[in-house]
């Protein structure tokens, strides 16, 4: 039992030096990432003076809050380093699409809010129902992949409400400069077209249209408007002005 005792008071003791604030103070907080847009410097700031205790003591988690709280911080991870400092990892947000006009996505498919600062126009415009990212943003990776070998860049992506898929397509590098010799011939602007197509049958319609790219069809892309898939053999395409090879590549019956 006195044994016990001693060993309860030793622990006391050792523990009341070891959570002195006046002892094993932290010396030195080291910031690692990659930053773009995060300020080192203020993330070692402000992650001083949220110190709430010592080297054993201070909680590790209160810090990783408040320098969530920084904007363009995207998660923060904490470890201790003997003998007096705090090593804080940053992720920075890194947007990869815009979600609507008020949040982005980013690498995981999850819905961030927009930060200040930087821009965002570059970055494709996606949309869909609130629960729908995932699956929108799952199909953007899928098809802009496809369409970017064979010529097309995916602007824009939206699921909406009828379960119908609209797509906005312009000229991507590999075809730019046909496109830009097509619409100066024609005199008509570059401009993104419209693709539409049904959820349930989206992903072999658009395989048997980009199958269906070639030369001539690139070329004449600056002279589309629209481009409808939802059809059982083929697609329709609608034309700036006149439809004068529609025919060609126009499916004659609807689903």
């Amino acid at each position: 039992m006195a044994i016990l005792l001693l060993a309860s008071l030793l622990a006391l003791l050792v523990a009341d030096r070891l959570f002195d604030p006046q002892k094993f103070r932290i010396k030195e907080i080291e910031v690692h990432g990659r930053f773009n847009q995060v300020d080192g410097e203020q993330v070692q700031r402000i992650a001083a003076a949220a110190l709430d205790g010592n080297y054993f003591s201070v909680s590790l988690r209160h810090l990783e809050n408040e320098i969530t709280k920084i904007p363009w911080v995207f998660s923060a991870s904490l470890r201790r380093q003997w003998p007096a400092t705090i090593v804080v990892d940053v992720v920075e947000v890194q947007p990869v699409a815009r979600w609507g006009e008020k949040q982005w996505l980013n690498f995981t498919g999850d819905l961030i809010d927009r930060q200040p600062g930087g821009s965002d126009r570059d970055l494709p415009l996606l949309s869909g129902a609130a629960d729908q990212q995932q699956i929108v943003w799952k199909a953007y990776r899928k098809w802009s992949g496809r369409f970017a070998a064979n010529g097309l860049a995916l602007e824009q992506l939206s699921l909406d409400a009828t379960d119908l898929w609209r797509l906005k397509l312009s000229l991507g590098a590999l075809a730019s400069n046909r496109g830009q010799a097509a619409a100066a011939a024609t005199k008509i602007s570059p401009a993104t077209v419209t693709m539409v197509v049904d959820q349930a049958n989206s992903f072999p319609r658009i395989e048997r249209f980009i199958e269906a790219l070639n030369q001539e069809l690139i070329v004449q892309f600056p002279q589309m408007k629209t481009i409808d898939l939802r059809y059982p053999n083929g697609f329709a395409i609608g034309w700036r002005d006149a439809p004068a090879v529609a025919h060609n590549i126009t499916a004659s019956a609807r689903d």
